[in-house]
């Protein structure tokens, strides 16, 4: 499975993992998946650190048609 940032976002330098942001819509695309999502629960970790401290993260499923806004979940963070 692969991770490709997307929306001016660039490898901080910091680390494997560590991004920086250059515009206020970053994303990530999720790819490589070797089989098919299923319907199901699953769990995604995320640590995100902004300048205000917390923010919206949204996540975009494409079940078909493309990524669409009525197939998003939106999740509310906190830096830490």
């Amino acid at each position: 499975m692969g991770l490709k940032p997307g929306g001016s976002v660039t490898n901080s330098g910091e680390g494997r993992f560590r991004w920086r942001a250059h515009t206020k819509n970053p994303w990530f695309l999720l790819s490589d998946i070797e089989r098919k999502l299923v319907r199901g629960w699953y769990f995604i970790e995320v640590r995100i650190r902004c300048n205000k401290g917390r923010g919206t993260a949204k996540f975009y499923f494409d079940h078909g048609p493309g990524f669409r806004e009525d197939s998003s979940v939106t999740l509310p963070f906190t830096n830490g």
